[in-house]
């Protein structure tokens, strides 16, 4: 599986949060849901109006080794201080690993996630690292066979 390796610099978003657990696979339904819900209520069209060339992000965070869990923020990336009814994220510098994902989403873009954290994806100079992992979601049609969505992971050299 290729991917592009990117150096990204000072990383904040504003958005909505829930947190999901990992126990179970549930969370590959409930986010989904949880994008309708943020599209469906005006959320989403607030969010587009504060974002930067980046687009829409669904950003993985916050992982708690001790519940298993981790939290998800449906966002965009925006410098601003605060953003009415949003929750803001900061990330430091970073290196990662960038997938390309091409077809309709969700299935698409889950596929990819997957495959990117299987054994070996990232070779022998390369694992996964702390850090936020970052779905990108440019302008288009999702529901078209040729959408063409992002997955950045967090990667550093291996020692």
């Amino acid at each position: 599986m290729e991917y592009e390796i990117v150096k990204l610099g000072k990383l904040v978003f504003h958005g909505f949060v829930r947190k999901y657990s990992l126990a179970d696979k549930g969370y590959l339904v409930t986010i989904p849901g949880f994008w309708d819900e943020v599209m469906d209520d005006g959320k989403f069209a607030f969010l587009l109006k504060h974002m930067d060339d980046m687009g829409p992000v669904g950003i993985c965070y916050g992982y708690q080794g001790m519940d298993n869990t981790f939290k998800y923020m449906i966002g965009v990336r925006n410098q601003t201080e605060s953003l009415p009814g949003c929750e803001k994220a900061v990330f430091p510098d970073g290196t990662f690993a960038l997938f390309k994902a091409v077809g309709k989403l969700p299935e698409t873009l889950q596929k990819t996630i997957r495959k990117a954290h299987e054994e070996g994806v990232l070779g022998a100079e390369y694992e996964h690292a702390e850090g936020p992992e970052i779905e990108i979601y440019p302008e288009g049609d999702s529901c078209r066979e040729d959408y063409v969505s992002l997955y950045a992971i967090p990667i550093r050299k291996k020692a």
